[in-house]
């Protein structure tokens, strides 16, 4: 039997190929290959945006607007077409690649309602219109070519930038190794009794979250994942109506896990939207837990608290490991350089 994967990377390019040594290209073709090694075929999707940033709002730079915003803001209008290339090529061979043209105008009249009390759907519009695109894609070209995918992973695209590659607590939420052969066992014995209860679920890529939940996704078969991303373009289809309803429903169904989050009850996060969706979609989400982004002394701890102490300490001694590493690197640098300067 044949096991075939759907693999999509989905948002903008942001940073992904402005690393040195290509690092950034060389993370994205990491996953494409883990991909190819444990799944039979691999068919390698990609949605992105012809700027490599989304709009910045021009009354947000003009009043606060820091380093990372300014940098947004010239990123905004910079073509992503040179790096959709790169990505491209890196990623060879690629079942089909959508590049959308980006609005130049920032938001969207619906961004003025408050989602939260610090944030509007804005920041997430682009995010989930970027997914349901991929999402359209796996079927457009399954439909074409008659293929009938066992298993489906969506990541954002950027997962080779700085900003996520560069810090451990954003890296370690997409697939490894380890975790590309979960996604296959599953796939492998799908018809079992064991498999049957996430068929109709949507899994994250690492411990079960609510804060960056949107980084990295997958089901088995496909199509509770691609359900779910079809179904996000209605939540975010900028429908007053829809939208309470969807606020309505993570007050009430989420207030257990999301009780150590600020602002209007179960609604902490523009990606919580997700929820809705594989609730519109019939899906259900792989089972929640806290993490360190999420978590206070006031929380309920959906981890062991010695499993969680574990995690962080070896998240500690990984990232002193690398100081070390660099520091001696750049120590022995110094002194071959010497070396050749010294008669």
């Amino acid at each position: 039997m044949e096991l075939r994967a759907a693999l999509v990377f989905t948002g903008h390019l942001r940073g992904t190929c402005d690393r040195e040594l290509d690092a950034g290209l060389r993370v994205i073709q990491a996953q494409a290959i883990n991909c190819r090694a444990v799944f039979s075929s691999c068919d390698v999707f990609l949605h992105t945006w012809d700027r490599l940033e989304k709009p910045v709002d021009q009354l947000i730079i003009a009043r606060r607007c820091g380093p990372s915003c300014r940098r947004a803001s010239r990123l905004a209008n910079v073509s992503s077409w040179p790096c959709v290339g790169r990505v491209v090529a890196a990623l060879e061979p690629v079942a089909a690649v959508t590049v959308e043209r980006q609005d130049r105008r920032p938001g969207h009249a619906a961004d003025e309602r408050r989602w939260t009390s610090t944030e509007t759907l804005r920041s997430f519009r682009m995010n989930g219109a970027s997914m349901s695109g991929g999402a359209a894609l796996v079927a457009r070209h399954a439909a074409t070519m008659n293929h009938s995918y066992v298993a489906a992973v969506r990541m954002r695209a950027d997962l080779g930038s700085a900003t996520v590659d560069g810090r451990p607590n954003w890296r370690d939420q997409m697939l490894n190794n380890r975790s590309w052969r979960t996604v296959r066992r599953y796939a492998t014995h799908y018809d079992t009794p064991a498999a049957n209860r996430v068929h109709r679920q949507v899994m994250t890529c690492d411990t079960p979250r609510v804060k960056r939940m949107d980084f990295c996704s997958w089901s088995v078969p496909a199509t509770p994942l691609l359900d779910t991303l079809h179904a996000l373009s209605v939540e975010l289809a900028g429908d007053a109506a829809t939208e309470a309803a969807c606020h309505a429903y993570l007050n009430r169904s989420f207030t257990a896990p999301f009780a150590c989050g600020a602002g209007l009850g179960g609604v902490v996060h523009s990606e919580s939207v997700l929820f809705c969706a594989m609730r519109r979609a019939g899906v259900a989400a792989s089972g929640l837990a806290t993490n360190h982004d999420f978590t206070s002394h006031r929380c309920v701890w959906h981890r062991p608290r010695t499993e969680y102490q574990a995690d962080m300490r070896a998240q500690r001694a990984g990232r002193a490991s690398r100081r070390l590493a660099a520091t001696n690197l750049h120590r022995s640098s110094i002194e071959r350089r010497s070396a050749k300067t010294t008669p």
